[in-house]
């Protein structure tokens, strides 16, 4: 099977949760035996191959993918599009995406909604069954965005790309013939938008057994990971600083931070202090280092959809986890067996408190977990949903029982 697969930015084992998850689809794909073409939408100065991909897929990169600038958010206002998809509508990506379904595959795969305004020159180009991939519900994710917003403005402009968002995604879904999630909670979200989308959800899987075995000294208390650039991360970081940390200090004064990821927002720094307990290491070549060195890795999400790939990878390194409701969405997890769960800032904070200070708890979360990254999230598995669905619908066979 040859598979066009249609994405945004240059995917990596190292990478964002998004970059990260898109590397073992495309290696799952390339594992089970088909050819790969990656042709996405990078920002100008990217390079052209992904040294990552090598032997995986062969690489077609488009530098044109504008920032938002002010104007375009003004533009925002009246455009028919939301703004995060009127970034993906260039005509050079769309001439070259339309060039290269030209050729004969026997699969288009849009890797996530954002690469959906490439279907009708991919569709006017070739017969080859498309299959949408979503992340994220965009539409759950904006509305959640919203709900958040300080001000009225911005609330109000986050409530229109919502609602814009919204009609975007339940208009494209029926004109795909396969829609992917992570989480069951994703496919009935999509499934309630369009009657008629047909969806599935695959788990979400990573090279478990690549990463470092689970340690035995462990110097640091609590750490953050994360993509300041999207920002339902910010909302977490901001959350965990202004509401959890100070609770969690309340009984345990002396607790240490660590987050890893950027750009770091201005506002972080002066959240966190000056006394030095909380430490912003940016970027860092071995994020597992940090994961092997700390107690307790914190995901207090509250705005989102899709799976959470730190989760997964600190699970398969048999860590301890203090997340949200909404954090574990798409994981076959349970309160206190292989995670600890809370959605308000003093029982988070209880949480940490208590996964900090019991290191047996830590042992029996972490061994829970790691079985079960094993179990259900690992790439390197022959028995592939998401490589099954694939090869079915290219033979054009109907919805599994």
């Amino acid at each position: 099977m040859r598979v066009l697969f249609i994405g945004q930015d240059l995917p990596g084992r190292r990478r964002t949760g998004g970059q990260i998850a898109t590397f073992y689809q495309i290696s799952q794909l390339a594992r089970a035996g088909h050819g790969v073409t990656f042709l996405t939408i990078v920002p100008d100065g990217t390079v052209s191959q992904d040294a990552e991909l090598g032997g995986l897929a062969d690489v077609i990169a488009v530098p044109e993918l504008p920032k938002v600038s002010t104007a375009g958010y003004l533009r925002g206002l009246t455009d028919p599009l939301p703004v995060p998809i009127r970034r993906y509508t260039s005509r050079r990506f769309l001439a070259r995406v339309a060039e290269a379904a030209a050729e004969r595959y026997d699969l288009i795969f849009f890797n996530s909604l954002h690469s959906a305004p490439a279907l009708p020159a991919a569709g006017a180009a070739s017969d080859a069954p498309a299959v949408l991939f979503e992340h994220n519900v965009q539409s759950t994710v904006m509305r959640l965005f919203a709900d958040f917003q300080a001000s009225s403005a911005a609330r109000l402009y986050a409530t229109l790309q919502w609602r814009r968002m919204e009609r975007y995604e339940a208009s494209v879904l029926p004109l795909f013939d396969l829609t992917l999630t992570f989480s069951d909670v994703d496919r009935r979200a999509l499934e309630e938008m369009s009657e008629e989308a047909r969806v599935e959800a695959v788990p979400l899987a990573i090279d478990v057994g690549a990463l470092p075995e689970p340690p035995h000294a462990e110097e640091n208390d609590v750490l953050f990971v994360g993509s300041f650039g999207w920002r339902p991360n910010q909302d977490s970081l901001r959350w965990f600083l202004e509401e959890i940390l100070p609770a969690i200090r309340a009984t345990r004064p002396g607790t240490t931070v660590t987050v890893v990821g950027s750009p770091v927002p201005q506002w972080a720094s002066l959240l966190a202090g000056g006394d030095g307990r909380v430490s912003f290491v940016g970027d860092v070549d071995d994020v597992f280092e940090h994961f092997a060195r700390s107690r307790v890795l914190v995901v207090p999400l509250r705005i989102g959809s899709g799976v959470r790939v730190k989760i997964i990878q600190a699970m398969a390194m048999g860590k301890a986890v203090v997340t949200t409701t909404k954090g574990c969405e798409g994981l076959h997890v349970e309160h206190d067996r292989e995670v600890r769960m809370a959605d308000d800032p003093r029982s988070f904070a209880r949480e940490v408190t208590s996964v900090l200070d019991d290191d047996g708890l830590r042992e029996r979360l972490g061994a829970a977990a790691r079985k079960l990254a094993f179990a259900e999230h690992d790439a390197t598995s022959d028995d592939s949903p998401l490589v099954k669905a694939c090869e079915r619908l290219a033979r054009g066979r109907g919805r599994s029982s």
